[in-house]
């Protein structure tokens, strides 16, 4: 148990709840036997300047008398009276029958008017006794003592309560302190069985917060966040891997059906260098779809790192308007570009928002038939920019808008149309990556509008 953490925090618990219990009680018991004592000294102080005033007044003899008297009211088992002459002679005493084993002599030798207070063991005699010794005129001493019978049971009676009240108090504050310790550890005991399940491969049971205090919220709500963005890893990675098993198969087997081909017959060396040059070409293909395969799982699992930097909008419009200038001539398409007169900036990645714009147009100069047009248009509102680019294409049925964002989708209309499907699956991980996103509404036989919308501002995403 002590090698546990939760043991430890109740030993120590213990510890601290024993040293200010008996801090309490030592405390107590010295301020409760002061003030006994305190009264004692009062009493004996009282009885000898009684006996000192009948001696100053009345002489030697009244004094004894008064002595004797005295004794008569108190038990003589536990009280005495000495006076002592100025050569230490006794001249008056108490019946001492019970105070055999008293010095003989006087300890102490106080001036006149003067007392001294002590304590001295006495044989015989269960506690030990309180003595005051008292100067008088002409050198005479007067020794009152006193054994403090009931102030020593009461004692005893004290320390012994406090003995059984410390035991039982120790064992209940033993007790709540592991109470009070496994109550605190629940957590991290909820956060041990959340990291055997993670062990086995489970993603899915996040640790539940309880009332185990700020800090253990917050280790178990990192927990869980470190647990989701696991658990996104591998389902990105899992989907890559599907990906690359179903969709790497096909230019895969045209590349073994070209070499085959090309090695089975009587072939000359152009048709050599034409095959290799189809190779070379699907080989730049699939690495091309692998880098975007895992550009995009990156970018859905939160692994990249965004540099904030200001970006034109309305200039990375026109540059992604004169790259692709040449293919839209070739097939007679009009690019139009609409932007307000005063500049548009946002925050972001320069390169990947280039390459998000220049998906959204590829794919619009492809699905749009000769001699029509193309709009590019961006406009600025409070928080956020819209960019739309806007064709008057074949259209997206409502059924294929549903997926189109998805990876390696590709409409009916679209599959003889040169392409892997991840293009709109990158624009839409590139707009969530710059915590933006994507729409599109379409019309079939109308065209398509797709809507890229951008925070002015964005922090950087780790």
């Amino acid at each position: 148990m002590i090698k546990t953490l939760k043991g430890r925090l109740a030993l120590i618990y213990t510890f601290l709840f024993t040293i200010i219990a008996l801090t309490v009680f030592f405390y107590i018991y010295q301020v409760i036997t002061g003030d006994l004592n305190i009264r004692i000294d009062e009493e004996l102080l009282d009885d000898a300047q009684e006996i000192v005033a009948i001696f100053e007044s009345s002489g030697l003899s009244k004094a004894a008398e008064e002595i004797l008297l005295e004794v008569e009211k108190e038990e003589a088992e536990t009280i005495f009276y000495r006076l002592f002459s100025p050569q230490q002679e006794l001249l008056a005493s108490s019946n001492l029958e019970y105070w055999r084993y008293l010095p003989a002599l006087p300890k102490h030798f106080p001036r006149i008017e003067e007392n001294i207070y002590d304590w001295q063991h006495v044989p015989e005699h269960n506690f030990e006794v309180r003595s005051i010794y008292f100067g008088m005129q002409g050198d005479h001493i007067l020794q009152i003592g006193v054994e403090p019978v009931e102030n020593g049971n009461l004692f005893i009676l004290l320390f012994e309560t406090f003995s059984i009240a410390f035991v039982v108090l120790t064992l209940m504050g033993a007790f709540l302190s592991l109470l009070v310790s496994k109550r605190a550890m629940l957590g991290i005991d909820r956060l041990r069985d959340s990291f055997i399940r993670v062990g086995h491969g489970d993603f899915t049971q996040p640790v539940t917060i309880g009332q185990e205090g700020e800090e253990i919220e917050t280790l178990i709500d990192t927990f869980n966040q470190m647990q989701h963005k696991i658990q996104t890893l591998v389902e990105e990675l899992h989907n890559v891997t599907n990906n690359i098993a179903h969709d790497l198969r096909s230019p895969v087997t045209r590349i073994r059906g070209m070499t085959e081909t090309t090695l089975t017959g009587q072939q000359n060396l152009s048709e050599y260098r034409e095959t290799a040059g189809h190779i070379v070409e699907e080989c730049d293909s699939l690495v091309s779809m692998v880098n975007t395969m895992l550009e995009i799982a990156e970018s859905d699992a939160g692994v990249i790192t965004v540099i904030p930097e200001t970006v034109d909008i309305s200039h990375m419009i026109h540059d992604v308007a004169d790259l692709f200038l040449p293919v839209a001539e070739d097939k007679s398409i009009d690019i139009q570009i609409e932007l307000p007169l005063e500049p548009i900036q946002v925050t972001g990645d320069k390169s990947r928002l280039q390459r998000a714009l220049a998906n959204l147009l590829d794919n619009a100069l492809k699905y749009t038939s000769q001699k029509n047009q193309i709009t590019l248009s961006a406009l600025a509102y409070d928080t956020y920019v819209c960019i739309c680019v806007l064709d008057t294409g074949i259209g997206i049925s409502e059924e294929d808008q549903k997926h189109i964002f998805d990876r390696f989708f590709r409409g009916d209309p679209s599959r003889s149309t040169p392409g892997n499907g991840l293009g709109l699956s990158l624009v839409k991980s590139i707009a969530l990556l710059h915590h933006g996103d994507i729409q599109v509404t379409s019309v079939i036989g109308k065209g398509s509008c797709f809507q890229l919308t951008l925070p002015l501002y964005m922090q950087c995403q780790k």
